[in-house]
């Protein structure tokens, strides 16, 4: 989970960790983008190989001061028979199961981690095993608390360091979503498989501020009609070709 500002490139960095299958058996080294998230990201990643009928959300409420809440939720209900067929197993393809008592102690240990970041607060994680959803929430003092905070969470690996950038900023009431386009290149020798988790796999982003929005500059987000908040929905896939993107520069009254 990244659960951050890049999920496409810790999605990718799962996909890529199961495509060297056979080379990690003879070196059980987990290719993770966050060694605290190694056995949580291996779960995900035996759940995505199985099937793509997953969804990541990223909802975030933005306040007039610049302070609000993330939510960054990952369901995997679409695919809880096979996910609970794999956690009956001891190991696929060579790697050990993580039990639900383990993946929950790399959670908490994520909770506390985050916990200790300035301007970080009421760090939540729920766990539902009957549907296979996570969720992690926060309040922050200002958007660039939580780029700070989660930006340390991902940077102490070298693999996720070329996904972490500030994903959001908020000024004079103007909020933005930043994506900086990534080299993929590395993955473009994926069997058609891969491809298919990826499109089956969906991103979905909701921001919420306390004013009406007055304009954006990306099409793809559609506004409620309130005129508060704005929604993406696209595949994974479209993400990795760059049919879309998620930088939006949104104005507010």
């Amino acid at each position: 989970m990244t659960l951050y500002i890049e999920c496409f490139g810790i999605i990718l960095a799962i996909v890529m960790f199961l495509s060297k299958s056979k080379k990690l058996k003879r070196n059980p080294r987990v290719y993770s983008t966050c060694k605290i998230f190694k056995f949580y990201l291996l779960f995900v990643a035996m759940a995505t190989m199985l099937s793509g009928c997953f969804d990541f959300v990223e909802d975030i409420k933005i306040h007039d001061n610049g302070s609000g809440e993330a939510k960054f939720k990952l369901n995997l209900s679409k695919s809880k028979t096979k996910i609970g067929g794999i956690m009956l197993m001891d190991s696929i393809r060579g790697f050990p199961v993580p039990s639900k008592e383990k993946i929950h102690e790399k959670l908490s240990e994520m909770k506390s981690m985050l916990s200790n970041q300035p301007g970080i607060s009421n760090v939540e994680i729920t766990e539902n095993w009957s549907e296979y959803i996570f969720q992690l929430k926060m309040n922050f003092d200002h958007v660039n608390k939580l780029n700070v905070a989660l930006k340390k969470a991902l940077a102490k690996e070298d693999r996720a360091k070329k996904y972490v950038y500030d994903a959001y900023s908020y000024s004079n009431s103007t909020f933005s979503r930043n994506y900086v386009a990534q080299d993929y290149s590395e993955f473009s020798e994926w069997k058609t498989d891969f491809a298919t988790v990826l499109e089956g796999a969906k991103l979905i982003l909701i921001h919420r501020f306390d004013q009406p929005v007055v304009s954006q500059d990306n099409s793809k987000y559609m506004l409620s009609k309130n005129s508060k908040s704005v929604m993406f929905r696209a595949s994974f896939l479209d993400l990795k070709e760059k049919k879309v993107t998620l930088q939006n520069t949104i104005a507010l009254k």
